[in-house]
């Protein structure tokens, strides 16, 4: 019986300032200028190439980011999660956004996106790659990319297209 071979993920995070972190407690900051490119990868040196983007993979940048570690818990595998402050903007193959904040939870494959003040979250989503995307504005709102689902809070503009 073959065994199936391990899947791998790639993840570069690029920035112009510092980073302040702990390697024990599993947790980095970075400032200034941060771009982080993840997504799957068959082999352990294989690249991603923004331009083309896998299926499960995309980027993010922002003024500055925190990325969290957490170690797994009985069966439960470890996950990691992010904060994205300033500028925010996530892209993957089907979709682009754009916030004050945008958040990522792996355990949940969720993204939730938050602007502050009178400004709003911003997603342009396409139900297939190539289609018109559809707008959405909120001032929060719950994005999980792997179903295709998002839950607005005081959203103010909607173009939805079927």
């Amino acid at each position: 019986m073959k065994s199936k071979p391990a899947g791998w993920e790639y993840l570069r995070i690029t920035f112009d300032g510092k980073t302040i972190g702990n390697t024990r407690q599993q947790f980095g900051t970075f400032h200034d200028n941060v771009h982080v490119l993840y997504g799957p990868v068959t082999r352990p040196l294989e690249t991603i190439d923004p331009d083309a983007l896998p299926a499960d993979g995309g980027w993010m940048r922002s003024r500055s980011l925190r990325f969290e570690q957490h170690a797994g818990k009985g069966k439960r595998p470890g996950y990691v999660t992010l904060l994205a402050q300033g500028n925010a903007e996530l892209e993957g193959r089907s979709f682009h956004a754009q916030a004050d904040f945008i958040t990522f939870d792996e355990s949940k494959g969720l993204y939730l996106l938050r602007s502050s003040g009178r400004r709003n979250a911003t997603i342009w989503r396409q139900k297939h790659i190539g289609d018109n995307p559809s707008e959405v504005h909120a001032q929060q709102m719950k994005f999980w990319p792997a179903i295709n689902q998002l839950k607005l809070d005081r959203a103010t503009g909607l173009d939805g297209i079927q």
